[in-house]
């Protein structure tokens, strides 16, 4: 199973998302409505969540540990990409934050289920 990026969002989109994220919560900090607006392109631009929900089924133990964080490693980068193509290298490091995020909640379920953890996604 493969991430698919239906490649819809772009400059204007990512910046309507951060002020609306903005205005519904206005006592938080400009990190929080980045990595908001992040997550928002994620769920939107992506079909991320049925890819994790698949491979990170606790039926399939660890043996797609290594795709599911291959699929981390591409969102990161396809992000990344996003970020340069629509002049927003301010944001690209979300993904970075992110991805260490996923490494860290993945290992920490594989050490709870007996199994060896991983190395970070580069």
């Amino acid at each position: 199973m493969e991430v698919t990026y239906k490649r819809r969002w772009d400059k204007k989109t990512f910046q309507n998302a951060l002020k609306s994220i903005q205005a519904s919560t206005p006592d938080k900090d400009f990190k929080f409505h980045s990595y908001g607006a992040f997550q928002s392109w994620k769920a939107q631009d992506t079909n991320f969540l049925e890819v994790a929900t698949t491979l990170l089924d606790p039926e399939n133990g660890d043996t797609l540990v290594e795709t599911y964080l291959s699929c981390v490693l591409g969102l990161k980068l396809e992000w990344q990409q996003f970020c340069v193509s629509n002049n927003l290298a301010k944001f690209d490091k979300l993904a970075v934050r992110w991805s260490d995020r996923e490494v860290s909640k993945v290992n920490n379920w594989l050490v709870k289920h007996g199994f060896n953890s991983v190395e970070p996604c580069s």
